[in-house]
């Protein structure tokens, strides 16, 4: 399919160039592209938001929280969501998802068996999520929750969001 639609734009594409080894596409292809991410944006939200809950299976948290890391700098707003659910798994979780680097051999990974069996990888979210959405997130959550004194959680995430450099331009946010 992917090869026939890509025969199918060839009038559109020979437009293409390359910028850090990367395709741009033209005006049409950006055009069509903004509007399918548009229409189908709020469905793939509803169907991660009907999975990725606080009662959802540990495996899924795990994996959800990997994954789904790299779209909060997308979608700053679905940062919350993700916080809170960071707070609610159980330590180990949390802990295996936050480490961005694990001794040799005891990296966990999660098999999840279907019609295919697939291995997910459990850790290094700080590496993927956008730091500054992430401690903003947890300082609002802080402020919210008119916490006091910090637990362990509020204090490894915020550590978590310390594993990345920050952006010049993020500086002054921080």
């Amino acid at each position: 399919e992917y090869k026939e639609d890509m025969e199918n734009s060839r009038g559109d594409v020979d437009q293409r160039s390359v910028n850090n080894g990367q395709f741009t596409k033209t005006g049409s292809q950006q055009e069509t592209m903004m509007k399918l991410a548009e229409e189908y944006t709020p469905i793939l939200f509803r169907m991660i938001e009907a999975i990725f809950k606080v009662e959802a299976p540990k495996a899924t948290l795990k994996i959800g929280l990997i994954y789904l890391a790299k779209i909060l700098y997308f979608y700053p707003d679905f940062t919350d969501l993700y916080l809170k659910i960071l707070l609610s798994v159980p330590e180990n979780i949390r802990t295996s998802v936050v480490d961005v680097s694990p001794l040799p051999g005891t990296e966990e990974e999660v098999y999840v068996s279907g019609s295919a069996t697939e291995k997910y990888r459990t850790f290094g979210a700080p590496l993927e999520w956008n730091p500054l959405f992430v401690a903003q997130s947890l300082e609002k959550h802080i402020k919210d929750s008119k916490l006091e004194i910090l637990e362990w959680p509020h204090i490894e995430i915020f550590e978590a969001c310390l594993q990345q450099e920050f952006y010049e331009e993020d500086v002054d946010k921080w």
